[in-house]
């Protein structure tokens, strides 16, 4: 199998730095194989567990731990890209040929959460696709392939004080239109205050010189105390040095 993967990934390779390898296979990541490759993409392992818990199943169902491992993308030596079938697993699921579908704002966000919180990249496929090209789009312009990722697990620059609400970090080393961007997540099932506590010597910014811009929004923010982050979901917040 290796040799195989190794063949692919010539012939790929062969054809430009901008040709991509990547792989689905669910969880069954064989690194000494996949890791070959650019991008990994699991997730459907998941759908048979997340059918009985629509709305909740991708921040309550699955340990922060696997979330934080398992598709750490430094740690397996190739990209992740988190896939899942808001609107195809169920028709499946319950045996009948129109199911429900669950490819809503709400199921997207929700799903969307954990994957922010630890730097894995989304699909648009078979959820809002709306909701997914948002992020990229924001991706896109704010350069974040270009940024170092900050994880609420091994970095303490920036904490929140509610419960089941993390706030991860991203640094751009070179010029940038923004020099630190906060993810904020809410897993809990109610609206939380975000309620950050900021090191702002760990975060690399001067306070008195800190602008913020709630980037998802597209719009300024005047104060971080006042912030607030619905159940299931996230905030983008933008910093730059004026």
């Amino acid at each position: 199998l290796r040799d195989f993967f190794l063949r692919v990934c010539r012939i790929v390779r062969s054809h430009g730095p901008d040709k991509i390898l990547f792989t689905h296979a669910h969880n069954r990541f064989v690194p000494f194989v996949h890791g070959l490759g650019d991008l990994w993409l699991p997730g459907e392992q998941y759908n048979h567990f997340w059918i009985k818990n629509v709305d909740s199943f991708y921040t309550d169902g699955i340990p922060l731990e696997e979330w934080q491992s398992a598709y750490n993308a430094k740690a397996h030596g190739c990209a992740y890209a988190m896939h899942c079938a808001l609107w195809m697993y169920p028709e499946l699921a319950l045996g009948k040929p129109k199911g429900p579908r669950y490819d809503t704002v709400q199921h997207t966000t929700m799903w969307m959460v954990p994957c922010l919180l630890h730097d894995i990249n989304v699909t648009a496929l078979m959820n809002h696709r709306q909701t997914v090209e948002r992020w990229f789009v924001i991706k896109h312009d704010i350069d974040l392939a270009a940024a170092e990722f900050h994880g609420y697990w091994f970095s303490d620059a920036v904490k929140s004080a509610s419960p089941r609400v993390y706030a991860s970090w991203y640094e751009w080393s070179k010029p940038s239109s923004w020099k630190r961007l906060i993810v904020v997540g809410n897993m809990g099932g109610e609206d939380r205050k975000a309620a950050l506590t900021i090191d702002w010597k760990k975060l690399g910014v001067d306070p008195k010189k800190a602008v913020f811009r709630d980037l998802w929004e597209d719009k300024p923010v005047s104060d971080l105390n006042n912030l607030t982050v619905g159940k299931r979901n996230f905030l983008l917040i933008g910093v730059a040095e004026k």
